[in-house]
């Protein structure tokens, strides 16, 4: 902790007479902050997706990193519309993607410095978690699931596809990767075929909408040991039949449909060897239509009960995070760091 911030945190008395938490998010894609009351209810929620060229399958950090920089305080002003920001209590800031000492991204700086920022100028204390973390409470309280028992959860997502036994400890989620990718994560997947088929980066929603126009059931392969997966060999199926001039939506589906038998199989051998038989889906790739109702049918069959929420809770957003700082701000639970 530096000099500047030490001497702050002596010298503030007042925050918890200031019912909001201010949440903030600054993932690989998405730059997101959000505002929770003392009784969780969202006060507001703004989101900006960054900008990648037609044609690019991603950002570099940097680019990233920049872009955040731009959307922040473009975002704060529109949360100004809605929130008194005296009314700020605390802020909470995603810093890092995982909840692990090697876990490390560029583009969290730039919410973290802004969090910084804002901090010693309302004499209010931060809180830090970390992406995924705001993505698991963002879809367990969603769907009024209960994080504090012990649960295997997914977190789907552009750039993370893991299987996860997780349990709820004072300072977060405390998790454990029982299985996922070895290779492409099913963000990846479907973001590079779809930018091959002519579609804007990222890709998943309109494959998931396109998918329903769908007339045959492309082939697409298999790969699992146990709860761990490949995805590469249906990249290359996908690849050749763009090549090959099947229909967008027929292979779109195909893919949908590999991801689904795929989580299937993956968890059923997780949650066989955990003995838990609930599952908390997150991420984004998780807020597909299809992709929830073939799931939920397959998972059923094999005594699964999976929970998924809504989009707006399972993209990238600060909205989790928010919930994670007031959680900490009132000893329920929580990291924080001042």
């Amino acid at each position: 902790m530096d000099f500047l911030v030490r001497q702050w945190v002596i010298k503030r008395t007042d925050f918890n007479m200031r019912p909001f938490t201010l949440g903030i998010d600054t993932s690989c894609y998405t730059t997101s902050i959000a505002v929770v009351d003392e009784n969780d209810v969202l006060i507001s929620e703004n989101r900006m997706m960054l900008e990648v060229k037609k044609g690019a399958r991603g950002l570099r950090q940097s680019e990233g990193f920049f872009q955040h920089v731009i959307n922040l305080p473009i975002l704060f002003e529109e949360m100004c519309k809605d929130v008194d920001v005296s009314k700020i209590g605390c802020i909470a800031v995603s810093t890092r993607p995982r909840n692990q000492e090697d876990s490390y991204m560029p583009v969290f700086t730039a919410g973290e410095k802004f969090a910084r920022t804002l901090s010693l100028a309302l004499n209010i204390p931060v809180f830090t978690t970390t992406h995924q973390d705001g993505h698991l409470m963002a879809s367990a309280k969603a769907v009024s699931f209960d994080h504090t028992k012990p649960h295997v959860s997914v977190h789907l997502s552009g750039g993370t596809s893991e299987i996860l036994r997780t349990h709820w400890a004072s300072n977060g989620f405390d998790v454990e990767v029982i299985g996922g990718a070895l290779d492409l994560s099913a963000g990846q997947l479907i973001d590079r075929v779809g930018v091959a088929m002519g579609i804007d980066f990222p890709c998943g929603q309109a494959m998931d909408q396109m998918l329903y126009d769908s007339k045959k059931n492309l082939y697409f392969p298999v790969s699992v040991k146990e709860s761990w997966f490949n995805l590469c060999g249906s990249e290359t199926y996908g690849l050749n039949y763009i090549e090959n001039n099947e229909s967008r939506s027929d292979i779109s589906k195909g893919l949908f449909n590999v991801l689904s038998k795929t989580i299937t199989l993956c968890l059923e051998d997780a949650c066989g060897k955990t003995g838990i038989n609930e599952v908390l889906m997150a991420g984004g790739v998780s807020s597909s239509k299809y992709l929830r109702s073939d799931l939920k049918k397959r998972l059923a069959k094999k005594n699964i009960k999976a929970y998924f929420t809504t989009a707006k809770y399972a993209a990238d957003n600060a909205i989790g995070v928010a919930w994670l700082g007031a959680l900490s701000r009132s000893d329920r639970g929580g990291n924080h760091e001042a």
